[in-house]
């Protein structure tokens, strides 16, 4: 795949934001919060982003890349985020998908939808094997 880089501006004060948030400081109170450590099964959104980025919405990832002006990765794309990290990875040369997804779902906590409506849960993304302690990232087919 052809990887082509394109700056990213990112703040500190995001930076510091989703460092907080990954300590386990939250703006939001949420009933999954609670679930962290005694729950880590799949949850609700068993497929991650294609599960809550859903087709029918205009949330879906195929239109949020449109509005980025991400180029068209429709052929080489089965499943997300799995095969976004061919690209967005240290050795794709792009932003990492970590620190984007990471970025885009904490920047603003007092207007950003993922906190104030999915309380921010590292599990709608996140899946933890309490026996090994390993956080995976859910994936699913491509849904545009």
């Amino acid at each position: 795949m052809n990887c082509q880089v394109k700056p990213l501006s990112v703040s500190a004060a995001t930076l510091l934001g989703i460092a907080l948030l990954g300590a386990g400081f939250s703006t939001a109170e949420s009933s999954d919060q609670a679930k962290l450590a005694g729950d880590p099964g799949p949850g609700p959104y068993v497929q991650g982003c294609v599960d809550c980025h859903a087709k029918d919405g205009a949330e879906n990832i195929g239109a949020l890349l449109a509005a980025m002006k991400h180029r068209n990765v429709d052929k080489q794309t089965e499943t997300v985020p799995g095969d976004c990290v061919e690209c967005h990875s240290e050795d794709g040369g792009l932003i990492l998908l970590s620190e984007f997804s990471h970025m885009v779902h904490f920047n603003n906590p007092a207007e950003n939808d993922f906190i104030g409506s999915y309380g921010g849960n590292c599990l709608h993304c996140h899946q933890l094997d309490a026996e090994t302690g390993i956080i995976t990232v859910k994936s699913g087919p491509r849904n545009w």
